[in-house]
């Protein structure tokens, strides 16, 4: 296995499986930390503090829908069970790289099964637009005399 800072990682030697590995850990990693990400905001500074600190940051809420981390949750756990299985099954043909994906393979559902139920959406009202629960600018609001 040769690792390198911004490059392509070469597990298994064989072309194709090291694109598939290394595309799954890139959906597990990002799956991963926005679902986490998203749990701390919430339960920081409740759903409206999240979604209007991130409509002020960087101008959208990504994930202010629970529909969208669960979909982000499902993309990431389905490429994680495909980690496992090729894992697996480079284990039992003796390929290399087999015990490294399994490996990350554990880690991911080790972190998934804390992380999932501990940071899942918390329950309550959302806005139905992401400008809804923005605050308003200066040049909205009324003058008075």
């Amino acid at each position: 296995m040769e690792v390198s800072a911004g490059k392509f990682i070469d597990y298994t030697g064989v072309l194709w499986l090291d694109v598939i590995l290394n595309a799954v850990f890139l959906c597990n990693t990002v799956g991963l930390s926005f679902w986490i990400a998203w749990g701390i905001k919430e339960r920081r500074q409740g759903v409206e503090g999240a979604v209007r600190k991130a409509l002020k940051k960087a101008g959208h809420a990504s994930g202010w829908k629970p529909r969208t981390r669960w979909t982000m949750a499902g993309v990431a756990v389905g490429a994680n069970v495909a980690l496992m299985v090729l894992g697996a099954v480079l284990m039992a043909t003796s390929k290399q790289g087999g015990g490294i994906a399994l490996g990350w393979g554990i880690t991911y559902t080790v972190l998934w099964l804390v992380a999932g139920p501990l940071l899942r959406p918390v329950a309550g009202k959302r806005p139905e637009h992401s400008r809804e629960w923005d605050e308003p600018h200066e040049g909205d609001r009324p003058r008075t005399a």
